[in-house]
Formats: structure tokens, C-alpha cells, sequence
């Protein structure tokens, strides 16, 4: 290794230790003081961090109390989506998705859930941020089937298999952060793609 590469590896780490960090410090008060109660100030200041460093980590204060899910969205994820022929566009809507530093996800998800049930605007904010989310994914579908018409699998409306699509998604990503069953060691795409084959063969395997 040549000390570009060891430098560029103990920023990786200094980046990963901020950013979580400010996961921590951020939970840890939301969960003794509420979170309509504590500001980005207070988060900076448990953190040990400044106001700008703050948002070079993070967009908003519900981002650094929800923290990190294995597999996230980027502009660049969705451009993929709007611009790569596929044949299987929910294979190609994980594939695009970039995967964040490993997490403790059991009991991450445990602590979250339980910050939701304690503070209900803290639920309204995720829920803001998942409706945000698959807009912007219906968006990325639309502008595929117009750059890819032939990757149309369905003899219904366009509309009507774009929201397919983002309904199968969104079916994957709930049954790969929520259950158990699911949940084994392997990156979070492999472990996405194995849970939406399940998925779409049960799909298949019914009879109308």
C-alpha cells in the first residue's frame, strides 16, 4: 500500500467515525430529551463538531436521528435508472442504489423504530422522506420507459407498470429492513435482490 492509499483510507475512517458520531450523539438526545426539543445545534455540540460540518454529513436534523439505511438513494442512482437498458428494471433500481458504511443493522433498526413510537413527528419526517423518495424513483422509471421503451414488460398503461415497479420495490425494501427471515451475511444489494426474487417468483407462481 503507498501512503496515498493509506491517507485516502484514514480519511475514509475519520468520515465514517463523524458520521457516526453524529448518528449517535443525535439518538442519544432525541431519546432524553424528544425530538421536537433538540436542535442541530445541540446534535453539533454533543458531536464536538461545527454547524457546517454538520451539513457536509448530513441534510437535515431527522437524517442524523433516522441514520444511515444499508442501501440509499443518489442523484447518480437515479440518473441510472432514467438512462440504463434493462431487462429487469427492479434488479436495475437496487443495482443503482449505493451501499452506506456497515451499521449494527438489528439493533439500529430496533432504536429507530422505538425513537418513532416516542416521537410522532419524528415518524411524520420519515414518512415524508419515503414519499420524497419514490417520487423521485417513479420520476427515474418514467424517463426510462421513455429512453427504453422495448424494456415495457406489460400490456397495461405506462403509469400503471411504473407504479408496479415502485410498488415492488418498496414491497422489497420493507420485507429486507423489517424481517428476520431475510436478513443474512452478504452485502445489502445481494441480500435486496435475493428478497425481491422471492418476491416476483411468488408473483409468478399465482393463479388467476
Amino acid at each position: 500500500m503507498n501512503f496515498s492509499d493509506r491517507t485516502e483510507g484514514l480519511r475514509q475512517r475519520k468520515r465514517r467515525e463523524t458520521r457516526q458520531r453524529i448518528f449517535d450523539t443525535a439518538a442519544s438526545l432525541v431519546a432524553r430529551d424528544g425530538y421536537d426539543d433538540v436542535t442541530v445545534e445541540d446534535i453539533c455540540q454533543g458531536a464536538e463538531i461545527s454547524r457546517r460540518t454538520f451539513f457536509n454529513y448530513m441534510d437535515s436534523k431527522d437524517e442524523a436521528v433516522l441514520g444511515p439505511f444499508p442501501l440509499e438513494f443518489t442523484s447518480e442512482s437515479f440518473d441510472r435508472i432514467a438512462t440504463e437498458q434493462s431487462a429487469n428494471m427492479l434488479a436495475l433500481v437496487i443495482d443503482a442504489m449505493e451501499e452506506s458504511p456497515a451499521t449494527d443493522g438489528a439493533n439500529d433498526a430496533c432504536r429507530i423504530q422505538q425513537l418513532m413510537q416516542d416521537n410522532p413527528s419524528l415518524a411524520n419526517a420519515m414518512l415524508a422522506r419515503k414519499r420524497d423518495t419514490l417520487r423521485h424513483l417513479e420520476q427515474a422509471v418514467r424517463e426510462h420507459f421513455k429512453n427504453h421503451p422495448g424494456d415495457r414488460c406489460l400490456d397495461v398503461a405506462e403509469e400503471a407498470e411504473v407504479r408496479i415497479i415502485v410498488e415492488l420495490f418498496r414491497t422489497t425494501l420493507v420485507l429486507f429492513a423489517r424481517s428476520p427471515h431475510f436478513q443474512e451475511e452478504e452485502p445489502p444489494k445481494a441480500q435486496a435482490r435475493r428478497v425481491a426474487a422471492v418476491v416476483t417468483k411468488y408473483a409468478k407462481e399465482l393463479q388467476w
